[in-house]
């Protein structure tokens, strides 16, 4: 019999935790209830679950709210990962004559300066062969080192995002599964609550446009089996970040081959893993499939530990 297990920085007592992760959510949240901390506000927290015998850590980041409830008598915390530090980071220039610039400088190395102004230093990357600020410096102010560089990573239809030990990663990271993916383990059928299969157009764009700086726009298209001929959902990128012709035919194009198909996939409640977190691939048995972790959510509790999943085929 499986015994659970649950571990909190400077926490004793956990009553509950539920930690939700996803592709299209901005930062990871945990939240746990208990009877005792010595946790204050801003401080590093990690979240570890499972079992006795098999857990793991699932969450790495800040205390940004605490809670005393009567009645019972309980203590409910509230954390957000890493990248919160680069959110709370406020870019803004004492003479604005004298902005923050940037210039010839690939995405991947403005954002890792802009975490680093937020004092984050765990930083992986891919090279993205992007260039900004090419005809001109980038001027950087009133604006959150966060929203900088998730602005930059949209252009091109990446993914920033922290892990569970709080590495902030910046990589093309698709919403479905890609070469070069593995999976990290297999979900029996006997672990599933629940599974429903489905899909839809939600997120469908079978057209791009991008506006730059003056005079530099773009435009990508192509048909859809699922719309009809000669009819487009449109997606607008605009930034004045783009100032050469060929980065705004590359952000079409980019963005077009990611949106452009349907989204499917299933929906799953299982036996708790700490593991299956968003972003990674894991083997459906029940279907024979390698699919991608859109979104996660792990509720943990003393009457037991379930996953919710929300996972993409395509």
């Amino acid at each position: 019999m499986k015994v659970l297990y649950a571990s909190v920085t400077n926490t004793s007592q956990v009553l509950s935790v539920n930690v939700t992760n996803g592709h299209s959510v901005s930062m990871a949240t945990a939240t746990i209830e208990c009877l005792s901390t010595t946790l204050d506000i801003g401080d590093p927290i990690t979240v570890n679950l499972g079992y006795t015998d098999d857990h793991g850590e699932i969450f790495t980041g800040y205390v940004k709210v605490i809670e005393e409830n009567q009645n019972p008598t309980t203590i409910t915390i509230t954390a957000t990962d890493v990248l919160i530090r680069a959110s709370d980071y406020f870019i803004v220039t004492t003479n604005p004559a004298t902005p923050l610039q940037v210039q010839n400088k690939s995405p991947e190395a403005i954002i890792g300066q802009l975490l680093g102004l937020a004092g984050i230093t765990d930083y992986e990357y891919e090279s993205s062969s992007y260039i900004w600020g090419v005809t001109g410096p980038c001027k950087i102010d009133c604006i959150s080192s966060y929203d900088y560089s998730k602005m930059l990573t949209d252009l091109i239809a990446w993914q920033l995002w922290a892990d569970e030990t709080g590495t902030v990663m910046f990589k093309d990271r698709r919403p479905y599964p890609m070469g070069g993916d593995s999976s990290i383990g297999t979900i029996t059928t006997p672990e599933l609550i629940t599974l429903k299969n489905w899909k839809n157009d939600k997120s469908l764009r079978n057209k791009v446009v991008v506006w730059g700086q003056t005079g530099i726009y773009a435009e990508a298209h192509a048909s859809s089996p699922y719309l009809p001929v000669d009819f487009y959902k449109t997606a607008i990128v605009s930034s004045y970040v783009i100032d050469t012709q060929s980065m705004a035919q590359d952000a079409c194009d980019f963005n077009l081959e990611v949106f452009n198909r349907l989204a499917r996939g299933y929906t799953i409640s299982m036996e708790g893993k700490h593991d299956y977190l968003s972003r990674k691939l894991c083997h459906l048995n029940y279907t024979g499939e390698d699919l991608y972790i859109f979104s996660a959510e792990h509720t943990w509790s003393k009457s037991g530990y379930i996953v919710n999943l929300e996972l993409r085929k395509e």
